[in-house]
């Protein structure tokens, strides 16, 4: 009697069905009914080498060389997408290494790259870590700056918004082409003027001010300048004294604005105004200086005054009418032409004269003609402070005396395995053209005590020549020839960026402090100089101090600077800079006079 089959595989349809899922059901199908796996493999093998091929390895290899991360596909995307990709590459043992590298290549953000090239010892792993942290904080980010956009105080700079009307309809045109929308998604936004070269407006843009005082641009055909690139013209804010011409004769009326400056007042406390002396037809005159005015302007009180034993000066009507920082045109009396003696210079110039109480400009026609001095217009005063930073300086004059200084009871020591073999090298040589400065330097370190000749050593580096940016040579060690093979290295740690933006954090004043020929201030240790002798083509010297090129010196000396300057807060050491921050002048003078108070201590 025949034994029963358990369940029912049924015949293979590949209009139905994918080959590799009936395999799959006919291996479960097989082991229920005791079949062989022999039997079984043979038979899968045979018959999926006819409907599921081996598929091709190059094209395999193409698809996942050539594959780039899409927009807005997301890094557990990417990731998911190589990783399937490498299923028929055959990498083996270079799988990981293949991936980053195909990762990297691939991530198409700029950002996320440079962050990744600037990673030692990168691996897959942390690279998508590393990837994966930056998108989260991108994504962060733009969501909080979505939340506080609405929140954002813009009273500060008067800025007043208006609704458009329903159905996207806006009753006034935007001011960079003149369409019937909101500025800020102006297609034109970025577009560069082609007459004055600024950023945020087309070229040969009018203004109408007639009727309701709506604004409309009148638009003529013009090249796009890719020439250099100004600052928005902005539309909102405190503008002072701003005085813009036009033609009173156009037909139209409309205000031709493509030359137009504005000047912008930044909220907080009231800025003093700048007035220069001027003489005018022999009147001592006080002016407001101001670069946003077009035009110079003075008012017909002031203009009697300039008249007085003038004969024949004669105010004659302008033919162009003039717009103020509000909009609205200017009531003039006229135009008239003074002589004008400003720093020592006189020319004959218009001036616009005014009715009403206006104040006397000096504006940019007149800024043109003359060489103005700006130290009188922009002059910066030092604070008169008892703890003046000069003050500080002159108290510790021994930080800043010439020659090499030394730290005192603090030596370095370069460990050496007691069985390392020493190692020798012969001098290498060195170009006719550096030699004499080379021997200068050499003779310059021997004078300071830096370096002392010895005629037999059993350790010697070659020295490489560096050529500092004044032309100087610095003289350096080989040490990776020699010592740095067999040293144990210093790992205390060097500072990074994150590090010293932590330390510096809410601070508003700064100094840094560079400290000459850093490592070289350090001594050191008897049993240790023989391992930095260097071999030169005048012969062989040692060093008594810690020399530039040994693989423990950036360690041991941040191990000596953060000793020294412990407890201070907003003061960071990394190796040879000090950085030193305060929230006020006091706090910071107060840090800086510390630090060199305890630099002074130790020469």
């Amino acid at each position: 009697m025949a034994s029963s089959v358990c369940g029912n595989l049924g015949e293979f349809d590949e209009t139905v069905e994918d080959w590799s899922k009936y395999a799959e059901r006919a291996e479960i199908f097989f082991e229920a009914n005791s079949i062989t796996e022999r039997k079984s493999q043979t038979l899968l093998s045979s018959v999926g080498d006819h409907y599921n091929p081996q598929p091709s390895k190059i094209v395999h290899l193409y698809h996942f060389n050539t594959r780039v991360r899409k927009p807005n596909e997301t890094i557990s995307e990417f990731v998911a997408v190589l990783r399937k990709l490498t299923e028929f590459c055959d990498y083996g043992a270079f799988l990981n290494d293949m991936l980053r590298d195909r990762f990297v290549c691939g991530i198409n953000k700029q950002k996320m790259l440079s962050r990744l090239l600037s990673e030692e010892n990168l691996t897959f792993t942390k690279a998508v870590a590393i990837a994966t942290s930056m998108e989260a904080a991108d994504k962060n980010s733009a969501d909080l700056q979505k939340q506080t956009a609405t929140s954002i105080d813009t009273g500060i700079v008067n800025f007043i918004t208006k609704k458009p009307a329903r159905g996207g309809n806006y009753s006034s045109s935007c001011f960079r082409c003149g369409g019937r929308h909101d500025p800020s998604t102006c297609r034109f936004k970025d577009q560069e003027c082609y007459s004055c070269g600024l950023v945020g407006h087309l070229s040969q843009k009018r203004l109408n001010r007639r009727g309701n005082g709506q604004r409309r641009a009148s638009h003529r055909g013009g090249r796009q300048s890719r020439g250099r690139r100004g600052r928005h013209h902005r539309q909102y804010g405190n503008r002072a004294n701003y005085i813009q011409e036009h033609d009173s004769q156009d037909s139209e009326g409309f205000v031709d604005v493509s030359e137009a400056y504005e000047m912008f007042m930044v909220s907080g406390s009231v800025n003093k105004l700048v007035y220069v002396p001027v003489q005018v037809n022999g009147q001592d005159l006080k002016m407001e200086f101001d670069t946003g005015a077009a035009v110079s302007t003075v008012s017909e009180k002031t203009l009697s005054h300039l008249q007085q034993g003038v004969k024949n000066l004669t105010v004659t009507p302008t033919t162009k009418s003039y717009l103020g920082y509000t909009g609205n045109k200017l009531d003039l009396a006229g135009q008239v032409m003074v002589e004008v003696d400003f720093q020592g210079v006189t020319a004959s110039l218009p001036l616009l004269v005014a009715r009403g109480n206006r104040a006397s400009l000096f504006g940019r026609n007149w800024i043109d003609v003359f060489d103005v001095d700006w130290n009188i217009i922009k002059h910066v005063t030092a604070k008169d402070s008892q703890s003046s930073l000069r003050t500080v300086l002159d108290k510790h004059p021994e930080v800043f005396k010439d020659g090499l200084g030394t730290f005192k009871g603090t030596k370095a020591k370069i460990y050496v395995d007691k069985n390392a073999q020493p190692i020798f090298h012969k001098a290498r040589p060195v170009p006719y053209a550096l030699k004499q400065k080379i021997e200068q330097e050499l003779d310059c370190l021997q004078s300071n005590g830096t370096i002392e000749v010895v005629e037999f050593s059993e350790w010697a580096a070659p020295i490489v020549p560096v050529v500092k940016s004044e032309s100087s040579i610095r003289v350096c060690g080989d040490y990776k020839v020699t010592v740095n093979k067999v040293s144990k290295l210093d790992k205390y740690p060097i500072p990074k960026t994150d590090d010293m933006f932590a330390t510096l954090g809410g601070a508003k004043f700064y100094s840094k402090l560079d400290l000459s020929q850093a490592y070289q201030q350090v001594l050191l240790v008897e049993h240790s100089k023989q391992y930095v002798t260097i071999n030169t083509h005048k012969g062989l010297f040692r060093y008594n101090c810690l020399p530039f090129g040994v693989s423990s010196a950036p360690g041991i000396f941040q191990r000596i600077m953060e000793n020294t300057l412990q407890g201070l807060e907003q003061v960071l050491v990394r190796i040879d800079d000090i950085l030193i921050g305060g929230r006020s002048r006091d706090e910071h003078l107060t840090l800086l006079d510390e630090v060199l108070r305890r630099l002074a201590q130790q020469v």
